[in-house]
């Protein structure tokens, strides 16, 4: 009797692990979607409202109020400190500066003297902007004494 149920449960349990093997090969995409890639998912939802609202005045509007809104509160203009910061944001701003559409709403927000002190303040607290603003007061101009630059004869 043994001999009868060996076969069928080596068949049974070799199936088992085929259908378990297919099952997850098909599902991990699944679990991949909507656990590890909902990051990836937001954030490309959000860059493409950005760029779909960089040619629509009214969506600029609503967008720089938000903006504006969200930088009145403290929590605010310490997250936009920190996400200035971030490696991820200088890489997306130095790829999407190029495009006219978002150095003119960019422009647009410098206007706004909230926006514009929150993006000064977050610089100035960067290395660079220390380093920056130590070189600028250490130099001094007095144009009193300065001498105008002789040009150089040209020897043709």
């Amino acid at each position: 009797m043994l001999q009868k149920v060996y076969p069928w449960f080596l068949g049974g349990v070799s199936a088992g692990l085929v259908v378990s093997l297919c099952l997850w090969l098909m599902l991990m995409p699944l679990v991949r979607l909507y656990t590890y890639d909902r990051g990836t998912v937001a954030q490309s939802l959000t860059s493409s409202i950005i760029e779909s609202s960089a040619s629509n005045p009214e969506l600029q509007d609503m967008m720089k109020n938000q903006v504006l809104e969200y930088l009145k509160s403290p929590e605010g203009k310490a997250k936009m400190a920190e996400l200035l910061k971030s490696p991820e944001m200088t890489k997306a701003m130095s790829e999407n500066i190029q495009s006219p559409e978002v150095r003119k709403a960019v422009l647009k927000l410098m206007q706004v003297p909230e926006f514009r002190n929150a993006l000064m303040e977050s610089i100035k607290n960067t290395p660079e902007g220390r380093i920056l603003g130590a070189l600028s007061s250490a130099i001094v101009l007095d144009d009193k004494q300065a001498k105008p630059v002789p040009s150089m004869p040209s020897g043709r």
